[in-house]
């Protein structure tokens, strides 16, 4: 599992959203090859807002999507790109539903590891 937390902050701009979509995918890259599971799992973390990310180990693939930077590369980021990507808030039911399942399904995993 990855896990990357940044304070609240990081929400309001959309450099910073960017920067840490793209680090969580340089993460992926670095680990998904190597996972034991068929699954690797990610939380992006800003303050109790998180965005999960989910690598797929068989296909290579992480999910969600990436949205690419638009060109040229130079232009200033529009406030409103990624916005609202980390919207699930980690103290809700529904962020402690989806720690609960991605936790039964690390579990589940890792117990047909021989």
């Amino acid at each position: 599992m990855i896990v990357e937390v940044k304070d609240d902050s990081w929400a309001s701009k959309a450099e910073l959203r960017y920067c840490a979509d793209k680090h969580m995918r340089d993460r992926y890259s670095l680990m998904l090859e190597d996972c034991a599971t068929p699954r690797l799992w990610g939380l992006s973390v800003f303050g109790t807002s998180m965005r999960v990310y989910c690598g797929d180990r068989g296909r290579f693939e992480v999910s969600p999507p990436v949205v690419a930077r638009p060109e040229p590369s130079s232009r200033v980021l529009s406030p409103s790109f990624l916005f609202g990507e980390w919207s699930l808030d980690v103290l809700s039911q529904e962020g402690f539903d989806k720690i609960k399942d991605i936790v039964a399904d690390i579990l589940a995993e890792t117990g047909n590891l021989e």
